[in-house]
């Protein structure tokens, strides 16, 4: 259709006004198909490149053949190219790699950058510097040696090179609490979920669940986004005490499948993360949430049985329950529904909405999950950042 504008422009034979604005409308008709579409992806993947068991190659073939749409690859410190990788396999039109890498430094602060072709230097990095000689104990002494700094010290590097940060499994050893994010300017995003087995992400002794500290957060008026992740390591084996794939992902919502437009989603947080909860339609329009569970996308994506390690998050009811969630993690309203809507209202601050299927295996009981975004009534909650 454009192809054929241009060649009216520019010949002008056969110019006609009246043909000339029904293609613009065509035109325009066309791509207002295109938006609104949702694309599946991983943001956290490991490769032998770090310390996954498996080739890079056949990682990115695993998502490939799993209805993926997008994939980054976030070896350990090592920013990979995706123009770098012969994958070996026809690669689908509807499949992308976009770059990154996972900024891995001491006392367990750990940043995926997004988009990130650099080195981004950590700690470990400068203290190699210090020893060769090309940094003096002066300027080593002057890096920061707080959760907190060196967490900023990521988010600006990986800003500055136009990447966008996620902090990382704050659940995963002694992790990273809310008093150590809240300072940190320029991060809006956190793993809400982290499919690795050995991260708590429903809390423990030293951690609060993620949940819970994701609302601590939105509380102190810091907005941000929870995503769901694979933190892939291990493809040669399937059990539910390894870092399988297809444990988490997230579903952005953009106008077509490039890595500027899914960039551009994730950072306006236009996605919702799940573990298994598929949404059929979920959009806010006047303030108000409209959400419609996918069910036999959700039930075929449970009979893939990839041995999540999930735990109930709290007492819910078999099935599909919606909750919306409000202030401080106080659920406004749930039940057992495929579909809700819902009218936000200024004293609600703002508004999320958590997604739940449970159900019986056996004996035992599993819950699978999606969660949407927050979004601030109309009167504005979220301090600007």
């Amino acid at each position: 259709m454009k192809k054929l504008i241009e060649e009216f422009i520019h010949t002008g034979v056969g110019y006609n006004r009246f043909v000339f604005v029904l293609i613009i409308i065509s035109l325009a008709a066309c791509k207002g198909t295109e938006k609104n579409m949702w694309y599946k992806g991983n943001t956290h993947t490991h490769s032998t490149f770090s310390d996954g068991d498996t080739g890079v190659k056949e990682v990115i073939k695993w998502y490939h053949e799993n209805d993926y749409n997008f994939l980054f690859v976030t070896d350990h410190n090592y920013p990979l190219n995706p123009d770098s990788i012969r994958l070996g396999f026809a690669q689908r039109p509807d499949f992308i790699l976009i770059m990154g890498n996972e900024v891995s430094d001491v006392q367990v602060v750990h940043t995926s950058a997004l988009r990130t072709s650099v080195f981004i230097p950590t700690i470990n990095n400068y203290r190699q510097q210090l020893n060769s000689g090309e940094m003096s104990d002066a300027e080593f002494q002057s890096l920061p040696d707080t959760r907190t700094g060196i967490l900023s010290m990521h988010v600006k590097h990986i800003l500055d090179d136009g990447g966008l940060p996620v902090l990382n499994h704050p659940n995963f050893v002694s992790g990273v609490q809310v008093a150590d994010i809240l300072p940190v300017q320029g991060l809006r995003h956190i793993e809400l979920f982290n499919g690795h087995p050995s991260v708590f992400n429903w809390g423990n002794e030293l951690h609060s669940a993620v949940e819970v500290k994701w609302d601590s957060l939105l509380i102190h008026g810091k907005l941000i986004y929870g995503i769901a992740s694979d933190d892939t390591h291990q493809l040669q084996r399937n059990d539910r005490e390894l870092a399988n794939p297809g444990r988490g992902w997230i579903m952005v919502r953009a106008d077509a499948l490039n890595s500027e437009n899914i960039m551009q989603a994730i950072s306006l947080g236009d996605f919702y993360s799940s573990t298994g909860v598929f949404l059929k339609k979920y959009n806010v329009k006047n303030n108000a949430i409209h959400v419609v569970i996918d069910k036999k996308t959700t039930l075929d994506e449970l009979q893939k049985g990839r041995g999540y390690p999930r735990k109930d998050f709290q007492d819910v009811s078999p099935g599909f329950t919606i909750a919306l969630v409000g202030y401080n993690g106080n659920v406004i309203k749930s039940g057992s529904a495929d579909k809700a809507k819902y009218a936000i209202q200024p004293h609600d601050r703002y508004v999320r909405v958590r997604i739940s299927y449970r159900v019986d295996h056996g004996g035992h009981t599993e819950t699978y999950y999606a969660w949407t975004q927050p979004i601030e009534a109309e009167n504005g909650f979220f301090a600007s950042q």
